[in-house]
């Protein structure tokens, strides 16, 4: 049996931990993974309305991504974007309702079938996320270009 005076801090510990779990959101079920999934003979262009915007705790790269649920020829498509920040710097903001157009890998990971997007479009602004092997913009330059995010 556990001595009264541990039972205390360890339920706090416990505690605390399930609290921080839970404030980082949900998380990417095949983080880091975008890269070795991408795969151009599933390449797919869809365009749609967003019926929902999530940021996901992503254990590859500090700070979040950003996914969408795109309704496509009626039906919902999880698509993974890339990183929040390097959206934001690109000026691509995305809210329920937008309309928009994704070119992106389908796979199936863990299950779950989604869309890594390469590119996307939105009114004028177009995107790119990716180059057509699957490697991230926002990955720097070089063979595995580098850290995210940047060094300031």
């Amino acid at each position: 049996m556990m001595k009264p005076r541990l039972l205390l801090p360890g339920l706090m510990l416990l505690a605390g931990l399930v609290t921080i779990g839970a404030a980082r959101g949900p998380e990417c079920p095949c983080s880091g993974g975008g890269r070795a999934l991408y795969n151009r003979k599933t390449e797919i262009t869809m365009e749609g309305a967003v019926v929902n915007v999530e940021t996901v705790a992503c254990r590859r790269m500090s700070g979040s991504g950003t996914h969408i649920t795109l309704r496509a020829d009626g039906q919902p498509v999880r698509v993974h974007l890339g990183p929040s920040r390097f959206l934001e710097e690109k000026g691509l903001t995305i809210a329920e309702g937008d309309a928009m157009t994704i070119t992106g890998s389908k796979v199936t990971c863990k299950s779950s079938q989604y869309v890594i997007a390469r590119e996307v479009r939105r009114g004028e602004l177009t995107v790119t996320l990716r180059d057509e092997r699957g490697v991230p913009e926002w990955a720097g330059s070089g063979r595995r270009r580098g850290p995210w995010p940047p060094e300031e």
